[in-house]
């Protein structure tokens, strides 16, 4: 979806468009104050809190979880397009999440694919059930890449901006994303069995790269910093 920029903050109100060629366009209508009653205005302003509350609470949920400098798989945590791995259960002091899985293991990705594609390797995970679905900043989830859409065996995927025009590398297939920030959030079943160390190791593999650096092209600059000054859960003892 493109958006016009709004050129009169006071007297405007958002209106969706569908052109002739598909795209969605999201225009200005002015409307002058002294025309909306006290009615109307409660309406808009109910509107467009509905309307941008997922981006505003995606955008919080991500800088909570970037603000670091290393990743942290029990806090689920990790700089801009790097995964984060959980290896193992949380315990009663976990508080990141307010229920957690019991019988999974948690990978989370946030990334940003507004200068390029980031390309995200599955490694085999020996027949375990695992998903990671990818979702926008609008909580809408574009792909679902698993045992059940896709199987278990090696797969590499890149996920692209909604603008992004250009070649991948071989064997890799692109997911397009409707926003160019978003959030990837992996679970891997896990059981206690003598197979549980395996399940771990597979899930740790699970890697993210930029497609520059498959193809061997300088990387362009990156648009977020870590947040290290952002508050943090106590220490475990």
């Amino acid at each position: 979806m493109e958006r016009e920029p709004i050129t009169d903050l006071e007297h405007a109100r958002r209106s969706l468009q569908l052109e002739n060629n598909g795209r969605l366009i999201e225009r200005e209508v002015p409307v002058p104050m002294e025309d909306l009653s006290a009615e109307e205005a409660l309406e808009i302003a109910i509107e467009a809190y509905v309307y941008a509350y997922p981006l505003v609470l995606m955008d919080a949920v991500r800088n909570a979880g970037t603000g670091t400098a290393v990743a942290d798989g029990m806090r689920g945590s990790a700089p801009m397009n790097q995964f984060s791995h959980a290896p193992a259960f949380p315990d009663a002091r976990f508080t990141a999440v307010v229920r957690p899985n019991v019988d999974t293991l948690s990978s989370s990705l946030w990334f940003d694919v507004s200068k390029e594609p980031l390309v995200v390797s599955i490694p085999d995970s020996g027949g375990r059930y695992y998903q990671m679905p990818m979702l926008d900043l609008w909580t809408d989830v574009f792909a679902s890449p698993g045992k059940r859409t896709a199987g278990t065996g090696p797969q590499r995927y890149a996920i692209v901006g909604p603008h992004w025009t250009g070649a991948l590398p071989d064997g890799v297939e692109a997911l397009h994303a409707p926003t160019s920030l978003g959030w990837v959030m992996g679970r891997t079943v896990w059981r206690i069995t003598r197979t549980s160390a395996h399940s771990r190791r597979g899930c740790a593999r699970n890697r993210s790269r930029p497609s520059s650096a498959r193809m061997h092209q300088p990387a362009p600059a990156s648009v977020h910093a870590a947040h290290p000054s952002l508050p943090r859960p106590p220490a475990r003892p």
